[in-house]
């Protein structure tokens, strides 16, 4: 293969191009905290300029940076300015209405995220079996052809092996579970609420366990 050669001051002038290019003047960064005073400001005298930003209320950037803070300090400082905006606000139907509207927003992008998750993970799940299946394709072949070749090149692949020691097979069918001790297999234990909830309705008690009412709320 045939190299193009490059002189060393066509070399030097790319560089000096380059560096020129991505100079930029350096911007201050601000911090979470000081973000979240700055809303605040805002959200008091009604900042026209926040309130034409990507078609948002004050309110709702407000509730949008909730998911940019750092530490449970900052995000209790937003929660109150949020909850004394809409107390103090003559226009608490329209303000609430209109913050519903962001907060299903977020829901359907939930949804939305969730079912592309699925979708991905079903794509390489059955990327990983077809991948899986010409590998074992393969070494069927080889232990045919090539018996007792335990390294082997190929036009652009090589197989390679090694000896895994101590491998444990397990037939949960047959295994006799009273055999294995205990420090040998894990347990996961959780609370079934739909059984508690029966006992308590008859009168059983559980340490740390209670029952009671409580209005659930919802937004249609």
């Amino acid at each position: 293969m045939t190299t193009k050669p490059t002189s060393n001051g066509s070399k030097a002038s790319t560089q000096q191009k380059t560096q020129v290019t991505t100079a930029s003047p350096s911007t201050p960064v601000t911090s979470a905290k000081g973000i979240s005073n700055q809303l605040k400001s805002q959200i008091s005298s009604f900042d026209l300029d926040i309130q034409s930003k990507g078609s948002l209320s004050p309110i709702e950037i407000l509730i949008d940076s909730l998911a940019d803070v750092e530490t449970d300090e900052e995000r209790d400082e937003l929660y109150q300015s949020i909850q004394e905006y809409l107390s103090k606000s003559e226009q608490f139907e329209q303000e609430a209405d209109r913050i519903l509207h962001l907060r299903q927003k977020y829901l359907s992008l939930v949804q939305a995220r969730k079912q592309e998750v699925k979708r991905l993970n079903a794509l390489a799940s059955e990327a990983q079996r077809k991948a899986d299946q010409i590998e074992e394709r393969i070494l069927d072949v080889m232990s045919v052809l090539h018996p007792n070749e335990t390294k082997y090149s190929f036009p652009s692949f090589e197989m390679k092996s090694k000896m895994v020691s101590n491998v444990i097979d397990i037939d949960y069918d047959n295994i006799d579970w009273e055999e294995i001790p205990l420090d040998c297999k894990e347990v996961s234990v959780s609370i079934k609420k739909s059984a508690i909830k029966d006992h308590l309705k008859h009168g059983v008690q559980f340490q740390g366990v209670k029952m009671h009412n409580r209005r659930a709320f919802r937004f249609e």
